[in-house]
């Protein structure tokens, strides 16, 4: 069997993920519109505190942790030798749900050189294009990602405290799927008005 395939049972990496995937995007763009038209602004505040509240509590456990680290080797001349990986893989974690903040409010890194030239109505088409683009080439990425979990979950490897790599690696999966669902949301729902000006302008 393929070590892509097994991952989830009968989903092998390659046009069958991508299809699901792209099924699920669907789904879930078509639930943001619907709970956003409902209450746009009730919906936004609660995603952006969620968001928040977890971005905090991973950099207050990583901050923690490293003094911790710190105090015992320092100190005591001691420590725990799980502590570094898990501080790795935080930052791994802290990185996509970063990133997908930054999309969240347009403040991810943007090109505006075209878009400057363009009027409001063609600087929002071509958001939009970009936008699918992006979408496509993190959809591509999830495959990617999904593959290489197979990978690791086959080769049965540690991270640390008994814990399977691909369990800790598995925010590549999923950052680059929530990433490919927020830009392809705003290639068929159009960017946030409440993004900022960010949000208007095409993004790499």
């Amino acid at each position: 069997m393929e070590p892509s395939s097994f991952f989830v049972p009968g989903l092998a990496a390659g046009r069958s993920l991508v299809l699901a995937l792209l099924l699920l995007i669907a789904i879930g763009v078509t639930v943001r519109g619907l709970l956003l038209k409902a209450d746009r602004e009730g919906w936004r505040r609660r995603g952006r505190l969620l968001e928040q509240s977890v971005l905090a509590l991973i950099l207050a456990a990583m901050i923690g942790l490293s003094i911790f680290q710190i105090v015992l080797r320092n100190v005591f001349d001691a420590g725990y030798i799980w502590i570094d990986p898990l501080l790795r893989a935080l930052v791994l974690w802290v990185a996509f749900l970063g990133a997908l903040a930054a999309t969240a409010r347009g403040r991810h890194i943007a090109i505006d050189v075209v878009s400057r030239m363009l009027p409001p109505r063609g600087r929002s088409i071509l958001v939009r294009i970009v936008s699918l683009l992006a979408g496509a080439i993190c959809v591509a990425l999830a495959n990617g990602s999904y593959e290489y979990l197979g990978l690791e979950r086959e080769f049965t490897s540690e991270a640390f405290l008994g814990i399977p790599s691909w369990v800790v690696q598995s925010i590549l999966l999923l950052g680059f799927a929530l990433l490919a669902f927020r830009f392809l949301a705003d290639a068929v729902l159009g960017p946030d008005p409440a993004a900022g000006p960010e949000s208007m302008e095409p993004s790499t």
